[in-house]
């Protein structure tokens, strides 16, 4: 009788675990399961900031500027926003730091003069993503350049 129950506790155990793993396979294959199991940034993204990464208006510095760390590249897991950019120290004025990005090839102005907000497509097709160049600051002398884009369209600035 007790070999009895361990076969049944046992057989019991292969039958949940093979619902379970057929439950599983159903929701991967499901719009549903897809994206419960997809969330949060993933290859596209880990492209997306290769792209921006590559982008030479991040290594153009301001006339003296001083790059102060390392550019840092991160994704937000919700809305799947890809930022890249870096710091530096900077002594000068803002309106000197923007009439240097404003010269920047190919990026247009967004917004106001003094919004520090530029954009332009990027992709292997140019027009695949919008991008946006930001310039926060000098605050404290420290001047922050910022390179987001996501592939969703969003508007970033402006």
């Amino acid at each position: 009788m007790h070999m009895r129950k361990v076969g049944m506790g046992l057989g019991a155990a292969v039958a949940v675990g093979g619902l379970l793993g057929v439950g599983a396979l159903v929701a991967v294959k499901s719009p549903v399961g897809e994206l419960l199991l997809r969330y949060g940034c993933g290859g596209d993204e880990e492209q997306l900031g290769e792209l921006l990464a590559a982008e030479g208006v991040l290594e153009d510095a301001p006339d003296g500027a001083a790059l102060d760390g390392d550019t840092y590249r991160t994704c937000d897991d919700d809305d799947l926003f890809v930022a890249v950019g870096r710091t530096y120290a900077y002594s000068g004025s803002r309106a000197s730091a923007l009439d240097h990005y404003r010269a920047a090839q190919g990026w247009n102005t967004v917004g106001g003069p003094g919004d520090g907000c530029f954009s332009r497509p990027v992709g292997v097709l140019a027009g695949d993503v919008t991008a946006y160049l930001t310039v926060d600051g000098p605050r404290e002398g420290t001047l922050r350049v910022e390179i987001i884009a996501d592939r969703g369209g969003s508007a970033w600035c402006g």
